[in-house]
């Protein structure tokens, strides 16, 4: 951003604070230059001095689910080489030790010793970009080292691990440098902390000396390292509209921490009192049917995720949580359960692809596993090794069964039906969560088709976050989004990164005959509609989805598109006049449009318009694809409809 759209973001940002905020963050820069001028004395708190609760609880070895043994025996291997993966899928070669402040994406090391509370995490310099540099400071392969270090019974993983904490330790003094910019970053590594803690705690040494060595250097590495991150994670906390999945993660870590070394509390509050902090925010961020507010599919998983682990570490210690707060982890898990397309997952809203801990067997592909074990915790077994048994059924109804077909989440704002053969998931969500929206997509009335399991019509998805802005903020747009748009009815106004200045009324929703679904948008310009219902004739089997789009009574008709985004590898091709065949991955359907629609086209991948990003979308965090679309233009007016028919070829 230049100089004016800077000031204009923080204007726009001052605008949605509240006093309680404003005052936070003044807090914030004072302690940011009290600390620049002195920090606290980090060896008159032992961490090590009380005894702690052991967290997390490891089963016996020989437990383990085989297939975690196969998976652990080539990845730790690949991880040693430095054969590393970032964001579940991105390859990167990793020095040894690793260089902690390089963005191996485009081949750059931004190393600072300046103070984090001088830098900008959302410019870095010669395009880099931060969540790479975190990625690896989230220690994800460090503890999947250890964990084989456990259970293929190889010491020696441990000792390169410990090997590598240490340069981190050189390298990222307190306080300085990428890895000290964000508090939700401290509070991840905590968490791993305790895991390799746990996990090393287990190791059968055959040399009695070099266990003793190892025993000695962890816990040197324990007194110079937690007290600063759990300090820094209190200290530096999120806090008002700038909350979201930041402020669970920071309170799970800080919690998680003073479980395992309670003499931690000298930097923070008493357990108790995060308890009953990080118990707010999971009611706060959890509405009461189980969505996760942020309206981020990924972020639902990753926000359970620390809550869960939380919760098992307070059962680890005699400590229980309230049963409404209970209840609704029980709701959030269930959400996530009816929501996800496990075969083929596209996301919905913002996301980078995080996870908390590396428990799935297959780092590529952990949805398909967390889906199993919140299902069938037996077709999950090495999930279930690491996490125990998945939540009970919540005691009260979350969704709701209409019509027949569709589950609604009208709290949330998600429908879903399921056949035997289709999937379709609809939008139905606000704006974002808090006054800033910081996730926020402009989806309303989007919907996903899958048919046969194979994804057809997605979500764009989210791309990039500081790496790449245009692509991030086309991704998050209307345009991009298969709800109809009509330029003159506005849903939003973005006004910088992770902030958005206005936003659409709240979609409403009803039953339209017996298994149906009608979704509306109303703002002071207009009203867009969308209607969904299932075809069932002899000759056709499938979804008919219908627009309308209407001014208010002095604007009359109003021009608007819609755009429908095949997945990658999709091949669109023309049938007749208004009808398009799509193929991918081994199933048919048909598109049949509407005689109304007055301009219809297919935008093919390899024609891409100058200067747009039509035809992009991303399947996972800084993954760009892209898809064929199909794309129709028509003038709306009240009680015109703008059919598209979905159908299958058998």
């Amino acid at each position: 951003m230049g100089i004016p759209d800077k000031i204009k973001w923080y204007a726009n940002r001052l605008k949605a604070m509240d006093s309680s905020e404003i005052n936070s963050h003044f807090q914030k820069k004072f302690n940011a230059i009290k600390d620049q001028i002195l920090l606290p004395d980090w060896s008159r708190v032992d961490p090590l001095s009380q005894p702690g609760k052991n967290y997390p609880r490891l089963p016996e070895t020989s437990d383990y689910p085989e297939h975690l043994l196969d998976e652990l025996k080539w990845e730790t291997w690949d991880l040693f080489k430095g054969n590393w993966k970032a964001f579940g899928w991105l390859d990167i070669t990793v020095a040894d030790p690793p260089e902690w402040h390089k963005d191996h994406m485009v081949n750059v090391d931004v190393k600072s010793t300046a103070w984090g509370f001088q830098l900008n995490h959302r410019e870095l310099p010669s395009d880099a970009d931060v969540k790479l540099v975190w990625e690896l400071s989230r220690f994800y392969a460090l503890v999947r080292m250890v964990q084989g270090a456990w259970i293929l019974n190889d010491s020696r993983l441990a000792e390169v691990v410990l090997r590598w904490l240490h340069s981190w330790n050189r390298e990222n003094p307190p306080f300085r440098g990428w890895n000290w910019t964000s508090a939700l970053e401290s509070g991840i590594r905590l968490i791993q902390l305790a895991w390799i803690d746990t996990l090393t705690d287990k190791i059968v040494w055959k040399d009695i000396d070099q266990r003793k060595a190892f025993k000695e250097s962890w816990e040197d590495f324990k007194k110079k390292s937690l007290g600063p991150h759990v300090y820094y994670t209190w200290r530096y906390r999120s806090f008002g509209s700038s909350a979201n999945n930041h402020l669970i993660g920071e309170l799970s870590g800080l919690i998680i921490a003073l479980v395992k070394w309670p003499a931690l509390s000298a930097y923070t509050i008493s357990l108790s009192q995060l308890k009953s902090l990080w118990e707010a925010e999971v009611l706060a961020q959890f509405a009461e049917d189980g969505g996760n507010k942020e309206q981020a599919l990924n972020y639902q998983l990753f926000s359970f995720e620390f809550c869960w682990q939380v919760r098992n570490a307070l059962m680890s210690a005699n400590i229980h949580i309230r049963a409404d707060v209970e209840d609704r982890l029980r709701a959030a898990a269930m959400f996530f359960r009816n929501m996800q397309v496990p075969e083929e997952p596209w996301d919905f809203g913002d996301g980078d692809s995080a996870i908390v801990t590396p428990v799935a067997a297959d780092s590529t592909r952990p949805i398909r596993e967390w889906w199993d074990w919140l299902n069938v915790p037996e077709k999950s077994p090495v999930i279930s090794f690491w996490m125990g048994l998945p939540p009970e059924q919540p005691h009260r109804k979350c969704g709701e069964f209409i019509g027949g077909k569709w589950l609604l989440y009208n709290g949330s704002g998600y429908a879903i039906t399921r056949t035997s053969e289709w999937v379709l998931r609809w939008d139905l969500s606000p704006l974002g969560y808090l006054s800033i929206a910081a996730h926020g997509h402009l989806d309303a009335l989007h919907v996903s088709i899958w048919y046969k399991s194979v994804a057809v019509i997605i979500d764009p998805g989210t791309g990039a976050y500081y790496g790449d802005k245009m692509l991030r903020n086309y991704l998050a747009s209307r345009e991009a989004h298969n709800g109809p748009n009509a330029p003159s009815i506005p849903f939003g106004e973005r006004s910088g990164p992770f902030m958005w200045k206005e936003r659409h009324p709240d979609p409403v929703v009803r039953l339209k005959g017996e298994d149906s679904l009608l979704g509306q948008v109303t703002t002071g310009e207009g009203h867009i509609k969308r209607h969904i219902a299932p075809i069932n004739s002899s000759r056709d089997k499938g979804w008919l989805i219908s627009d309308v789009v209407a001014g208010s009574t002095n604007q009359g008709k109003i021009p608007f598109f819609v755009r429908w985004q095949c997945a990658p590898e999709s091949k669109v091709t023309a049938i007749a006049d208004r009808e398009w065949l799509i193929e991918r991955n081994g199933i048919k359907l048909r598109v049949e449009i509407s005689t109304n629609w007055e301009e219809y086209h297919v935008i093919q991948p390899d024609g891409e318009r100058q200067g747009a990003h039509t035809n992009i979308c991303s399947s996972a965090f800084r993954k760009v694809q892209r898809g064929p679309v199909i794309e129709l233009y028509g003038t709306g007016q009240e009680l015109k409809k703008f059919e598209t028919k979905f159908l299958s070829m058998e």
